[in-house]
């Protein structure tokens, strides 16, 4: 993530370990534990 940090923030216009980004990706990260990757099949 760190490595990654200064192109997902270009990328996705919020910096991915700021309030706003941990808000906008807690959700989405819930979601992947809960669920899985594999989605309805």
């Amino acid at each position: 993530m760190l490595t990654l940090r200064p192109r997902l923030t270009e990328v996705l216009g919020v910096d991915p370990l700021s309030e706003a980004g941990i808000r906008r990706w807690a959700g989405e990260v819930f979601a992947v534990y809960r669920d899985g990757l594999v989605g309805d099949t």
